[in-house]
């Protein structure tokens, strides 16, 4: 097992925050501020993209699955999706 796979499955779940600047990656879902970038050093990097939630939240995921099937493919090409309902607001569906 590798030392990345044992960390990230260490910290699954967990928020880890490392004091000072002794820490290499920054993962980032929204954009930094400029001041952020410029108090970078040299050797620290930032793996950002922006709007990810899109994709991590499952409600937002969903939405964006069915506006896929509702302009351009129909449910053919996706329906491997279950029934999916974000509730309380589609409580009527069920």
């Amino acid at each position: 097992m590798s030392t990345t796979y044992q960390q990230v499955h260490a910290t699954s779940g967990k928020q880890v925050k490392q004091e000072g600047d002794n820490w290499l990656v920054m993962w980032s879902t929204k954009a930094l501020k400029l001041a952020q970038y410029t108090m970078l050093k040299k050797h620290q990097k930032v793996n950002q993209f922006p709007k990810s939630y899109e994709l991590t939240r499952k409600d937002l995921l969903v939405e964006r699955i069915q506006r896929m099937q509702e302009m351009h493919h129909g449910p053919c090409l996706f329906d491997f999706i279950p029934l999916t309902l974000t509730l309380p607001r589609e409580t009527v569906k069920l």
